[in-house]
């Protein structure tokens, strides 16, 4: 990747801001109905089964799904011995979502290694912050920007209309059929992606529940 010079205090607080003003049609209000859990049992979990499970549970379920994206996707990485490793999207007032323990960790992980192990497609570039080194910040990065791709292609599969489940559908369809690249950038790396290309989806983590996700979690570069 290019290498660019710092991006200027000011200047990037405006541009984060501008990029919270990109709602898209997502919805501003209220509370997620569904949660993603994430399922893991080491501090490498297999990042092609979490990408698979991720992309059958919203190709299975294209309206919960369609609301939960909608909704800005909320996710949980945690451990639960009961239940099959990867993603399952519950509603909110799902009881099993009660036996997974929340992973909130500390000590780096192999991230550069889970993600070399990839297949690589061709839809599209997802760029994650390089400032993510645990394990749940980065699946929380990873999963969000999925989301973020599938989003971009719904609305632009909408021609301008309102998005809807069946263009939803269609894009997670997409996402799963063409696979993208997941590649680590530096915060300014993104940043001035973003400035050259206004096109290009920047998500910003907004909740800072977890102090090790960066608040420029990562781009999506098409």
């Amino acid at each position: 990747m290019e290498k660019t010079p710092n991006t200027p205090l000011f200047e990037k607080e405006k541009l984060i801001q501008a990029v919270y003003a990109e709602k898209k049609g997502r919805e501003t209000y209220g509370e997620n109905p569904f949660t993603c859990y994430v399922n893991i049992d080491s501090p490498e979990p297999d990042l092609s089964q979490i990408t698979a499970t991720l992309l059958d549970e919203l190709s299975s379920r294209p309206r919960e799904a369609f609301l939960w994206t909608k909704a800005w996707d909320k996710s949980v990485v945690g451990l639960n011995p009961k239940e099959t490793l990867g993603c399952h999207l519950m509603e909110g007032v799902d009881t099993r979502g009660k036996l997974y323990v929340p992973v909130m960790t500390t000590a780096a992980a192999a991230v550069e290694q889970m993600v070399s192990l990839l297949p690589e497609g061709d839809l599209a570039v997802l760029g994650i912050n390089t400032e993510v080194f645990t394990v749940d910040a980065f699946l929380i990065c990873y999963l969000h920007l999925i989301n973020e791709l599938i989003w971009d292609i719904t609305i632009a599969d909408s021609g301008g209309g309102r998005p809807s489940v069946s263009h939803y559908k269609q894009a997670v369809e997409s996402v799963a059929e063409r696979g993208f690249v997941t590649v680590f950038m530096t915060e300014d790396e993104i940043l001035e992606t973003k400035l050259r290309n206004p096109q290009t989806s920047l998500r910003i983590y907004g909740s800072m529940v977890n102090k090790y996700v960066p608040k420029i979690m990562g781009a999506v570069i098409k």
